[in-house]
């Protein structure tokens, strides 16, 4: 897993964060897992890592614990074929305290000392890559679907002014039982990790269910909502099946919420989400929050930045609009402006980077869009339908489209232009952009050009300042859309 989750432990004055597998790990050692065990059920979840990298990641924990007095038995000498017993871990009352969730979402290196504390991470060789990490990376290099942004249905309670589904059809929107069925073709596929979104996901009539079975069936699974129509039902329902839940605030005063949503329903809806945002906060659930910036909301930065750290959150924004699924321009008149990004340049100093420029898009390798209808996108960004899913043949079609061909041979080389670009650090790259723009994957957008030189009056300069430490702040954020 990501660094979304971790496992808290303390014994004396000494704390263990273990983000990411190393929770993982733990969880099973704790519950008396051998290694035989282990391995079993990391490979079922990881298909793609291999089975020596998980070995080693287990032996590299066991040893840390041991040498710092979790595990008993002293030392730090542990080999592969060594089994820890449950009666092995220190967890009474008076030595540890109960292992818990903790949120602060920070990787810390391992054996990294933070005041009293000893925080660490456990990653394997690879680039201190996590497990999630490797088997995502060894998908792209293959071709192997793992990631799937699912937009599971139309219906939502706002009409927000820059959505990219106005003017969509409404028709064949496939049913849950549907949406169940296809679940085992996505095992088959190789899917691990599944973005549900929409429309508004918590609009789809007995949605609990699919998410219920997705996770019964293995996958990694997070949605994206408006928090408006959250329920507390939905609420547990997402922290007992450990479901990540990503709520998108759109503003911080009703006014401003119903001039982005065009909502003219009952309730209130800036009320109602920072309510729920409260709710998931005080029931110990998984969730993030991810501001996309508009015209109509930005004079709100600063209350934005006050809500992050409220609720203990590294700020999650986008500034990227995309035109609307029948092309339509409607969203970018939304996007906000320089003039209105110089005069809240210093409040938004905190904002960084992106440390390396990537230009190979994930779209149609280790990635890949289904619409409420069933047809299949390289991404959700791109508006190139290559088959539906529920097609017999859907298998042969992601090997074999000429359209995923073509995507798969973009090469480094064939974004000179972006790669030799003084801005690149601080542009949201995207080769659907370019299309759209230019008839080509290959051309820059004039688009995506001038964002990047707004973005830069925010980041130049700024990385060292930044009070928040950790991933990007916009961007291709692995938190904010997987593209």
């Amino acid at each position: 897993m990501e660094s979304e989750g971790a496992v808290c432990i303390k014994v004396g004055t000494t704390e263990f964060k273990l983000p990411g597998t190393g929770a993982e790990y733990f969880g099973m050692i704790s519950r008396g897992l051998s290694l035989k065990e282990v391995v079993g059920k990391m490979r079922e979840k990881y298909p793609e890592a291999a089975e020596e990298l998980i070995k080693k990641d287990y032996v590299s924990l066991c040893g840390t614990l041991k040498e710092f007095g979790v595990i008993e038995g002293g030392g730090r000498s542990i080999s592969e074929d060594q089994n820890i017993s449950r009666q092995d871990i220190r967890l009474s009352e008076n030595q540890c305290e109960e292992w818990k969730r903790d949120k602060t979402q920070e990787a810390i290196d391992k054996g990294k000392r933070e005041g009293e504390g000893i925080k660490i991470e456990v990653r394997n060789g690879v680039g201190g890559e996590t497990l999630m990490e490797e088997s995502g990376r060894r998908a792209f290099l293959k071709n192997v679907p793992f990631y799937l942004i699912w937009d599971v249905t139309y219906k939502c309670p706002f009409d927000c002014v820059h959505c990219y589904f106005k003017g969509r059809s409404k028709r064949g929107e496939m049913g849950v039982e549907k949406c169940i069925e296809i679940l085992s073709i996505l095992k088959e596929l190789g899917v691990y990790k599944i973005d549900f979104t929409g429309g508004e996901v918590f609009n789809k009539r007995d949605v609990q269910r699919l998410l219920i079975e997705s996770r019964k069936l293995g996958f990694y699974v997070s949605v994206l909502s408006n928090g408006f129509l959250l329920k507390p039902q939905d609420i547990d329902l997402l922290k007992d099946y450990d479901i990540l839940v990503k709520v998108t605030p759109y503003g911080c005063d009703e006014e401003t919420c119903r001039s982005i949503t065009q909502y003219t329903g009952k309730g209130n809806i800036h009320k109602a989400v920072m309510e729920n945002l409260s709710k998931l906060y005080e029931n110990g659930n998984r969730f993030l929050i991810n501001v996309t910036f508009l015209k109509e909301n930005f004079h709100h930065s600063r209350e934005f930045l006050n809500l992050f750290e409220h609720f203990g959150q590294e700020p999650l924004f986008s500034m990227e609009l995309y035109s609307g699924v029948r092309g339509g321009k409607y969203p970018l008149r939304h996007q906000v402006v320089k003039e209105e990004i110089e005069k809240y340049k210093d409040i938004l100093s905190i904002l960084k980077g992106r440390e390396t420029f990537e230009p190979i898009c994930r779209g149609g390798r280790n990635l890949f869009a289904i619409r409420p209808n069933g047809d299949v996108h390289p991404c959700y960004r791109l508006p190139v339908k290559i088959a539906n899913i529920t097609d017999t043949n859907f298998k042969e079609v992601w090997k074999n489209h000429k359209v995923l061909k073509k995507i798969r041979a973009l090469k480094k080389e064939d974004f000179n232009k972006c790669l030799n670009c003084e801005l690149n650090l601080s542009c949201n790259f995207c080769i659907a952009k370019n299309l759209e723009e230019t008839g080509s994957y290959k051309e820059p957008s004039h688009l995506a050009c001038a964002g990047a030189s707004i973005h830069k009056i925010l980041t130049q300069d700024k990385k060292s300042q930044s009070r928040y430490k950790g991933k990007e702040s916009f961007g291709r954020n692995e938190e904010n859309r997987d593209c």
